[in-house]
């Protein structure tokens, strides 16, 4: 039985009213070197569809959504039209799951 790896990346999107302080290459280098089969992005998947980054965050336009046109690295969007996906279950059903993991 083989383990599946699973690395968790932030990129900190929402403090980028200012400029990055991190260099994206690095960004992208560190995310070649994981080589993930699957890149989880919190980008609309409606905008992905449509092929349209403008809305994106700058490390998913610049350096990682490059880095998957030019690898086998798939992007995946996480995120919907109304953005509540990522919201942190405070009760319910999932909480326990969440606990658990």
């Amino acid at each position: 039985m083989s383990k599946t790896h699973v690395a968790v990346l932030g990129t900190l999107a929402e403090l980028h009213k200012e400029p990055i302080r991190y260099n994206l290459d690095t960004l992208a280098r560190l995310v070649e070197e994981l080589n993930p089969d699957l890149l989880c992005a919190e980008l609309r998947r409606d905008y992905w569809e449509r092929g349209d980054w403008r809305q994106a965050p700058v490390e998913y336009r610049e350096a990682l959504i490059p880095l998957a046109e030019r690898t086998h690295i798939v992007v995946v969007p996480i995120q919907s039209v109304t953005g509540c996906e990522l919201v942190v279950p405070r009760d319910g059903p999932w909480l326990s799951l969440r606990c658990a993991i």
